[in-house]
C-alpha cells in the first residue's frame, strides 16, 4: 500500500483486512499526519507482518516490485490515483474500493470491493493474490500513459478548432 497516511486514504482498512490473513504480511509506504497511528495500529493487529517505510519517490518501482499485490482503498472522494497505475504498470493486481473512478482506471486489472466490510476486503485480497493476472495490469496501465494522454488532447484541440 503506498498513500499519504491521512484520514482519507483509509489504511487502516487495509491493515484491518490483512489481519485476517493468514501468512500475509503488509508494507505500508507513505508518510502523513497519522504516521503514528498508523505504525500503532499495523504493530499491533500484524505484529512483525507490518512494516511502514518512507521512501523517495524515485525508489517506488522498487518497492513495487518486491510486492505480490497493491491495495488502496481511498474515500471515493479521491480522484484519479497515479499509484494504481504505477502499481499496475509493474505487473500488480490491484484491490480498489468499487467505485466509478477506481473502476475506470483498474477496469480487469484489479478486484473492487467495499473495504468496510472487512470479511469481504480480506477474501479479496486473499483472491488476488492467488489469482493468475498474466499482462492484464501492464495493458491497463499503458492507457495512461503520457503519450496517449498526449495524443487525446491533440485530437480533442482539432476537434474543439473545428
Amino acid at each position: 500500500c503506498v498513500g499519504a497516511l491521512t484520514p482519507g486514504k483509509r489504511i487502516n482498512l487495509v491493515i484491518s483486512a490483512v489481519a485476517k490473513l493468514e501468512g500475509v504480511s503488509l508494507l505500508v509506504v507513505g508518510d502523513g499526519d497519522l504516521k503514528n497511528e498508523i505504525d500503532d495500529l499495523g504493530k499491533k493487529l500484524l505484529k512483525k507482518r507490518f512494516q511502514l517505510v518512507k521512501v523517495p519517490y524515485s525508489q517506488l518501482p522498487t518497492v513495487y516490485r518486491v510486492a505480490d499485490l497493491f491495495s488502496l482503498v481511498s474515500a471515493p472522494y479521491h480522484s484519479f490515483e497515479i499509484v494504481l497505475v504505477e502499481a499496475m504498470a509493474t505487473g500488480l493486481g490491484v484491490v480498489a474500493n468499487d467505485d466509478p473512478i477506481r473502476r475506470e482506471i483498474i477496469e480487469d486489472a484489479g478486484l473492487f470491493v467495499d473495504p468496510t466490510n472487512k470479511e469481504e476486503y480480506a477474501k479479496a485480497l486473499e483472491t488476488a493474490l492467488k489469482m493468475k493476472w498474466g499482462d492484464k495490469q501492464r495493458r491497463q496501465a499503458e492507457k495512461f500513459s503520457w503519450d496517449k494522454i498526449a495524443e487525446q488532447y491533440e485530437e480533442l484541440f482539432k476537434e474543439l478548432r473545428n
